[in-house]
């Protein structure tokens, strides 16, 4: 039998490389994207049925305008991070865990977390938080198994995103240098082969 998976932040990026490349690999995967669930608003997670699904993966997040530093980004912009990045990440495994007797939760976190800049104030922090909260919650629902793939620079719309619009595809681009950069597809690869391995912690460099 199949086993079923969901990958929420399916619509780009790394999570619709791990839709495609599951589905490839006799897995049933549904894929949503923000429309089917929004982040911003935690309170709808515990609207869903994640009983049927074997495996729980989280790629969604979000950086908008972390650009502008600390002080010039939109506190709305800091409050969706934290409350996307961080509670509905808690919320997510907290549901999931409340509604199997065992399964796979997997989430994205990030290498900013060791070496932040300035301008990574929330979206870093974030991702720390949900690091110590979601390992401590996995002591308590120990019948799930919990993978935290901290991943590095990748090569997505992520970035786009962060700049809100005020630089083109090649401006954005050239913010990367010469910096290293992996793809969607690779990291997703990786990604795979940790939730095959029932793999607890995954650094994707």
């Amino acid at each position: 039998m199949k086993q079923k998976v969901l990958i929420i932040g399916a619509s780009g990026g790394i999570g619709s490389s791990l839709s495609r490349l599951m589905s490839t690999h006799d897995y049933d995967v549904a894929g949503w994207s923000s429309q089917d669930l929004d982040l911003n608003y935690p309170g709808r997670i515990f609207d869903c049925d994640f009983s049927h699904f074997d495996i729980l993966v989280n790629c969604a997040g979000h950086n908008r305008g972390t650009w502008r530093g600390n002080l010039q980004n939109t506190w709305e912009n800091q409050l969706s991070m934290i409350i996307v990045n961080y509670a509905s990440n808690f919320f997510l495994m907290k549901h999931y865990a409340k509604s199997r007797d065992s399964g796979t939760y997997v989430w994205i976190s990030s290498d900013s977390i060791d070496q932040p800049t300035i301008y990574q104030g929330v979206y870093a922090g974030t991702k720390m938080a949900s690091k110590f909260s979601l390992d401590l919650l996995a002591k308590e629902a120990d019948h799930i198994t919990v993978l935290s793939a901290k991943v590095g620079l990748t090569k997505t719309n992520f970035r786009y995103r962060n700049f809100e619009g005020t630089k083109s595809w090649q401006e954005v681009e050239e913010t990367y240098g010469d910096r290293k950069l992996m793809s969607a597809d690779s990291v997703a690869q990786r990604l795979f082969q940790g939730i095959k391995s029932n793999t607890k912690e995954m650094v994707i460099t």
